[in-house]
């Protein structure tokens, strides 16, 4: 047993599957959130590919614990009829891979401050994903992105209190930070309910994204808690320290880290440096990983 196990959307790594494996092989990881081959996102993939997918990374070693899917990234006055077609679409990409969990949002409202007047349709939207999920046996976990729903504390647990156990949860500390939230206060509120932790740190004086342990994150602290009552808790990888193919398909509002202290060679570079930063923190912090 250990206090955590280490997965990666390796797509920030390369381009290409092997790319991909290839980074994680590098890095000792043997868990996958996948999110996007050849520049495309895996919620728009023909089922064949994701099935030669399947082989690749079976012959590799690697397994795809979650889909690190764009289910729920999407606005108000979108098609949600075509969003509900990739979202099962997606179910049929979850079950060829093996994974039994889909990484989701809870829709990008409009800027007005007024969340509570879109409540009643957000809410209605993820009912409906949940009871199509729930017969396939793979559970849909929701993320704290900037600007959806769920972006800070109160609407997180107001989807928590909502859903219940229906409806899973992770913690993305970069995208807390970039919220003005204090991580270590939300995690605290929210850490009964949370299931597993995207590795992604931030600055809050400037909102860019920054290595783990570097940032406002308090990434060590709240792993160090978290371990006190839980074993083999995933921890999947999210450097966003370069720009990387497909990002702004995937509708991810980041502020990536240019032209300071950290500078990269490469895509496979950033990566390789963010997984040993990763480790380097679980050792500082006493925590073991595989």
């Amino acid at each position: 047993m250990s206090d955590f196990v280490l997965s990666a959307f390796a797509d920030e790594a390369g381009v290409t599957l092997d790319e991909q494996i290839a980074a994680l092989q590098r890095n000792g990881i043997r868990y996958m959130e996948i999110r996007s081959v050849d520049g495309l996102n895996i919620c728009k993939t023909p089922l064949e590919k994701v099935t030669e997918y399947k082989k690749k990374l079976d012959a590799a070693g690697v397994k795809v614990t979650t889909i690190g899917s764009c289910i729920g990234k999407l606005n108000l006055d979108d098609n949600y009829e075509e969003h509900i077609a990739m979202f099962l679409h997606t179910l049929g990409v979850a079950k060829i891979l093996g994974a039994t969990r889909i990484r989701m949002f809870s829709v990008f409202l409009p800027q007005d401050g007024n969340a509570a007047a879109y409540r009643e349709k957000v809410f209605g939207w993820m009912k409906e994903m949940l009871d199509i999920a729930e017969p396939t046996g793979i559970a849909l976990y929701h993320e704290n992105e900037k600007d959806i729903y769920g972006d800070v504390e109160c609407r997180v647990r107001d989807l928590m209190d909502t859903f219940g156990d229906r409806m899973r949860f992770i913690f993305d500390p970069a995208n807390f930070v970039q919220c003005g939230c204090d991580t270590w206060q939300v995690y605290n509120a929210l850490k009964d309910r949370l299931s597993y932790f995207h590795i992604k740190d931030a600055s809050a004086a400037d909102n860019t994204v920054v290595p783990p342990g570097s940032g406002d994150g308090n990434i060590g602290r709240i792993l160090r808690d978290y371990a006190k009552d839980h074993q083999n808790v995933m921890l999947t990888l999210e450097p966003h320290l370069m720009d990387f193919v497909g990002l702004k398909d995937l509708g991810d509002d980041v502020s990536i880290k240019k032209e300071t202290q950290y500078t990269y060679k490469d895509n496979a570079e950033a990566f390789d440096f963010a997984a040993s930063t990763l480790k380097a923190l679980l050792e500082k912090e006493g925590l073991s990983y595989q």
